[in-house]
């Protein structure tokens, strides 16, 4: 008689199963991941325990030895997948220390299909003011809206969504806070095109504190 062999095995996140993922990420490794930032003993680390789903979460720091405002340390990831019209950038994330004091920011860059240049696509949010900014037509971080509450010790889901045919933004979701930003257009920088789409997280400061956050089940879908 064949013996039963039992043998426990990962779940896959519902998001797995999504016909139009284009990359996801929950940060069972570091390994494809660059940590960086402009000075001092910025870190970037995996964390358990605090999480929005699976076993790890990224914990990235601004430096705590002479901190300074505009201290930054981001995690930058490339990944091949053509993604050919509408794009979904999408996030956990979840301030730990000095929220006040902090930019959280989320940005993709996309080559073009003739090689030329790459669309930068991006959000970020204001810890202590409430405000959302995109990434504008020029290349800077302009206001679009804000939000109803000061992003605090929990996850929010933080979602851009983009038409690289028009090359304009559609929305951006904070929580249950949808911004119309249809009018905005796209940043194309010409010149600048690694051949490969780029995922950049990254906390900031406003002033002299070190500060951190945690990002948790990134994903990019190619949306028809």
């Amino acid at each position: 008689m064949a013996r039963e062999y039992l043998k426990k095995v990962p779940l896959l996140p519902k998001s797995a199963f999504d016909p139009e993922l284009a990359f996801f990420d929950e940060f069972s490794s570091l390994t494809d991941w660059q940590i960086s930032g402009n000075a001092g003993d910025y870190w970037g680390k995996r964390q358990p325990g605090m999480v929005y789903q699976g076993d790890y979460a990224l914990w990235i720091s601004t430096r705590k030895t002479n901190p300074a405002a505009n201290d930054y340390v981001e995690a930058n990831r490339y990944f091949a997948v053509y993604l050919p019209q509408r794009v979904s950038l999408s996030f956990f994330v979840r301030t730990y220390h000095n929220q006040l004091y902090n930019r959280l920011r989320g940005e993709i860059d996309i080559p073009d299909a003739a090689n030329i240049g790459s669309f930068e696509i991006g959000v970020e949010v204001g810890g202590g003011n409430q405000k959302v900014y995109i990434k504008d037509n020029a290349g800077n971080y302009t206001e679009v809206g804000t939000i109803p509450e000061i992003l605090d010790a929990r996850f929010y889901r933080i979602e851009v969504v983009a038409n690289l045919i028009t090359r304009k933004y559609i929305e951006v979701r904070i929580g249950p806070v949808v911004i119309d930003v249809s009018t905005q257009g796209l940043y194309f920088n010409t010149g600048v095109d690694e051949g490969k789409n780029t995922i950049t997280l990254q906390v900031s400061t406003t002033a002299a504190y070190q500060t951190s956050a945690l990002f948790d089940s990134v994903l990019v879908r190619a949306l028809p």
